[in-house]
């Protein structure tokens, strides 16, 4: 019999309706908590352990956020739902692995959990007896300083005074510090293309002619490449005279 990951769901205005869904279209989940408040939600997260809660921002008695700063168990992803899309950024920040608005669309739902399965489900990419070490990247948050391997960051977009790390398996990271820091502190194999894109070129499968032009990255992402760095672009890549 397969894994399955426990689920907890947290929401004021009421969990059976996504909890049906779970336990009707994802067999390897299952639903083992319901709360309807922060005090709830903590009790039953450090009694059930879950791999993922589904987190309701605006609570009775406080915020979904509250929980983070309380909890003693913290192995789970989350995947924030609120009925506003004003907490984007707080839940990115949070480490929050999706954020789904309500009513919830069932797609927008499909595509948390395939991130979920992403997460939990990591698939091996190094032989038995590698002696290959993987390189790790520092990305600091206003909360704590991550450690991430550098194949497995995508591309990093600029966020007015932050930045946005995205993860090959779906997720992304709020970072404390402008572009421009990553591209001083970044070690090779990182391109900036774009005032607002830096790319892993590990992730880089193709580029398209144009002006600038642009590239399709390893999870089907197009990122453009600017005119005005479209030379280093091609310097960077091997490709001067290619066109």
């Amino acid at each position: 019999m397969s894994e399955k990951y426990k689920v907890v769901i947290v929401d004021d205005e009421g969990t059976e309706t996504l909890s049906k869904i779970i336990q009707k279209f994802y067999k390897d989940l299952e639903v083992v908590g319901k709360a309807f408040t922060v005090k709830e939600a903590i009790s039953i997260i450090e009694d059930t352990h879950p791999k993922l809660v589904f987190l309701d921002i605006k609570l009775p008695d406080g915020r979904g956020f509250d929980i983070f700063k309380k909890l003693k168990y913290s192995e789970f992803e989350t995947i924030m739902t609120t009925a506003f899309d004003s907490y984007a950024l707080e839940a990115y920040q949070n480490d929050a692995l999706h954020y789904l608005v309500k009513p919830i669309d069932i797609f927008e739902l499909d595509s948390a959990i395939n991130k979920f399965y992403k997460v939990i489900k990591p698939q091996i990419v190094e032989t038995r007896g590698s002696t290959k070490k993987s390189e790790k990247i520092k990305i600091p948050t206003v909360s704590k300083i991550e450690f991430i391997e550098k194949q497995n960051i995508l591309k990093l977009e600029s966020l007015g005074n932050n930045s946005t790390v995205f993860l090959i398996n779906g997720k992304k990271i709020i970072a404390s510090k402008i572009l421009k820091y990553f591209e001083e502190n970044l070690p090779n194999g990182f391109i900036r293309i774009h005032k607002q894109t830096i790319v892993n070129k590990e992730h880089i499968e193709s580029y398209y002619y144009g002006r600038g032009g642009y590239v399709l990255l390893s999870d089907d992402s197009t990122a453009t490449v600017s005119a005005r760095l479209r030379a280093d672009f091609l310097k960077e890549m091997n490709l001067e005279g290619e066109q």
